[in-house]
């Protein structure tokens, strides 16, 4: 097994203690504004990372999501005294703070994509748990459009749903013909 750098190991302690894929922008947020690297390390790490196989990077509709692989586990065991109590902390600490970030990354889901008669089709998943919410797909005549439906929606899903609802399950309006 390849010797391993501390910065790998912040990724893979931190991929490790969630336990789960995280997105990457949690990852590299944490890094960065931690001081622990700047933007030329961050790539070097992450590049290192999926190189030796210690981590996997998947797209979850339009996010980019790291998960550690079971020769990351391995690694991490070998070296991970190597890492500080500080550090370790530090971990903990972020991940407590960002928890609901890491809830609604897992909740809310978008993509965009190119609509076969043209135009671009925004898809949009709320979920709870394993039970679909909303599933919702508008079809946008710009590539522009349907990723800030996308980016609005992330933001704003919870409104969109309940008015949606609101909606949806009002008494029908009389007929004013």
């Amino acid at each position: 097994m390849e010797l391993i750098g501390i910065h790998q190991l912040l990724v893979l302690y931190m991929l490790h203690r969630a336990k789960e894929k995280l997105p990457s922008l949690l990852v590299t947020d944490f890094l960065l504004h931690g001081g622990y690297v700047d933007f030329l390390s961050l790539s070097d790490t992450i590049e290192a990372l999926e190189d030796n196989g210690y981590m996997e990077e998947e797209k979850a509709g339009d996010r980019l999501c790291f998960s550690i692989t079971a020769e990351g586990e391995q690694a991490l065991a070998m070296f991970e005294n190597h890492l500080t109590a500080i550090q370790k902390d530090d971990i903990e600490k972020y991940l407590t703070a960002n928890g609901q970030k890491l809830k609604r990354a897992r909740e809310i889901t978008t993509q965009h994509y190119r609509a076969t008669g043209g135009g671009y089709t925004a898809h949009m998943d709320l979920q709870e748990g394993s039970t679909t919410l909303l599933s919702l797909d508008l079809n946008l005549p710009t590539e522009e459009s349907a990723k800030l439906v996308c980016r609005n929606f992330e933001k704003q899903c919870d409104e969109v749903y309940a008015q949606l609802f609101q909606i949806l399950l009002a008494p029908p309006k009389p007929d004013t013909e």
